[in-house]
């Protein structure tokens, strides 16, 4: 679950989503972060989530938003390789397919992993 908390900062941090996807994957994963007991993650995910508050009530602009969580990857990211040495990818989105759509380039389907879709 950290890896793809990482991967969705990233992608955000190299224009592959939006803030609203990033927002939208916290929202729809927390649950499933605090089950899992992962520190790390859990960290992770309250410092994102409190900075895009932070973002939203105008107390740091969108530089500062971006270098904070510069930072958190920087440190995350050796703390996965450390562990795992391994890296994979995820698809982070949000529930809103037009706001996906006119910020994402990539318009290839998302797909969630963690959701069970009913067979065709």
């Amino acid at each position: 679950m950290l890896h793809q908390l990482i991967e969705c900062v990233d992608g955000y941090l190299v224009g592959r989503y939006s803030l609203h996807d990033l927002e939208g994957w916290l929202v729809a994963h927390l649950q499933q972060l605090m089950d899992l007991g992962d520190e790390t993650a859990i960290a992770l995910a309250d410092a994102v989530d409190a900075d895009i508050v932070e973002l939203g009530e105008a107390l740091i602009d969108e530089t500062i938003l971006r270098q904070r969580l510069e930072s958190y990857l920087m440190s995350a990211t050796t703390v996965l390789v450390s562990h795992t040495g391994t890296r994979s990818t995820t698809t982070c989105g949000s529930a809103s397919a037009d706001t996906v759509q006119a910020s994402v380039k990539n318009l290839d389907p998302v797909v969630d992993h963690w959701v069970t879709y009913p067979a065709a």
